[in-house]
């Protein structure tokens, strides 16, 4: 089965029934999956949470990456 969710505005189908954002991150190949901030449905995902955190179809994906810097 597959579910249809939106990452950052994009429509996409993912081959599963229900994935963590964990391994949503890993099958999407995110680069440097350590440094990004992602949100569900404009709700906040605790890095701590994201092995347990399902991904379900209908749902609303940003993955953000946090970006550090000044002087």
């Amino acid at each position: 089965m597959k579910i249809k969710i939106e990452v950052n505005g994009k429509e996409k189908e993912v081959e599963a029934n229900a994935i963590s954002v964990a391994n949503f991150l890993v099958a999407t190949e995110v680069k440097d999956p350590d440094q990004v901030i992602v949100q569900i449905n404009e709700d906040m995902v605790e890095r701590d949470d994201f092995a347990k955190t399902v991904i379900e179809d209908g749902d609303e994906i940003d993955i953000l990456y946090s970006m550090g810097g000044g002087r």
